[in-house]
């Protein structure tokens, strides 16, 4: 990870403490905005008023989002937060990742974009664990809603028992490492017959 230094929080379309020649996203408002200590990524990060979703956009134009996907699905198995209280957050991983094409940066709203990465995790001992990576949804209008099993490229993540399980208390509260990686299931969709 990287130090972060925060700036501000987005009023408007201004942002105390940012470059004069730095424009906020019109969907920013409310959200507090970081930057990092040391450069060299050039990447802005927005955090969610709720604190439940990162918002990354970087010079490419790609932006990750980690945490609470912004598709309006409610995901939150990307969390690791306190079992004892759940709006305590410890870490975010990445759920989904897109480029501009589409509706990327409404002003309002969730994002739609086109192209689309959308990463599955699932808890255990209150660790999560990567599960799942799809890619290339359809190419229909709808691609941004469509469900993951209709994307083209499937990536599973397959886990075994630990025979050296660890625990921390680096959060705050316990978590285990109880699993380890055992193998990596990759899967495309059969491109349709045409005549």
């Amino acid at each position: 990870g990287q130090e972060l230094v925060p700036i501000c929080v987005v009023s408007g379309s201004t942002c105390a403490g940012a470059l004069a020649t730095e424009d906020m996203p019109a969907w920013a408002n409310g959200h507090q905005y970081f930057r990092p200590r040391v450069e060299g990524s050039f990447l802005r990060f927005f955090w969610s008023p709720d604190h439940k979703t990162w918002r990354v956009q970087d010079k490419s134009g790609v932006t990750m989002e980690l945490g609470v996907p912004l598709d309006g699905s409610g995901y939150s198995e990307a969390l690791e937060r306190n079992p004892d209280k759940p709006s305590e957050i410890f870490r975010w991983h990445l759920v989904r990742q897109y480029d501009t094409w589409g509706e990327a940066n409404p002003s309002t709203g969730n994002p739609a974009p086109v192209n689309v990465v959308a990463y599955r995790y699932f808890q255990d001992a209150g660790t999560a664990y990567l599960s799942d990576i799809f890619d290339t949804p359809p190419a229909t209008s709808a691609a941004a809603s469509a469900p993951l099993i209709d994307y083209a490229h499937h990536t599973r993540l397959v886990y075994e028992l630990r025979t050296d399980p660890t625990h921390s208390y680096r959060s705050g509260w316990r978590m285990d490492q109880r699993l380890r990686l055992r193998g990596v299931d990759a899967a495309s969709k059969k491109q349709p017959q045409y005549n």
